[in-house]
């Protein structure tokens, strides 16, 4: 998956980061160790520069299928699908829950941009 999304990682490195992540040391990661992950991720890469906006921007795109300027479940599910990346009806609404601090039930870029940043 995060080769998909342009993420380049060593695989020793990833098996690291995921058996960092299980709160139980298996390969087995629950959705709390799945944003724990995430962070752990972003703590790699360096401050947000000018092209990294640009980053977040086309990640942004490729979630707004419809380029409306929000992410709905339905776009999520998609996105995630033609990466090839299943996900649950769950996990989509756990990431909407996560993500969407106005609570209308959809993500907008500035909503996007502070869960990724």
């Amino acid at each position: 998956m995060l080769n998909n999304l342009g993420i380049e990682i060593k695989d020793e490195s990833l098996k690291q980061l995921i058996s960092n992540a299980s709160h139980n040391g298996t390969e087995i990661i629950d959705e709390n160790d799945f944003l724990n992950w995430v962070k752990q991720i972003q703590n790699l890469t360096p401050i947000l520069k000018a092209d990294s906006c640009e980053d977040l921007l086309a990640a942004f795109k490729v979630f707004d299928l419809n380029k409306d300027g929000y992410i709905t479940k339905d776009e999520i599910k998609t996105a995630m699908e033609t990466i090839g990346e299943d996900v649950t009806e769950e996990q989509v609404d756990e990431f909407i829950i996560i993500a969407d601090k106005d609570k209308d039930g959809k993500i907008n870029y500035e909503e996007f941009v502070k869960l990724l940043s």
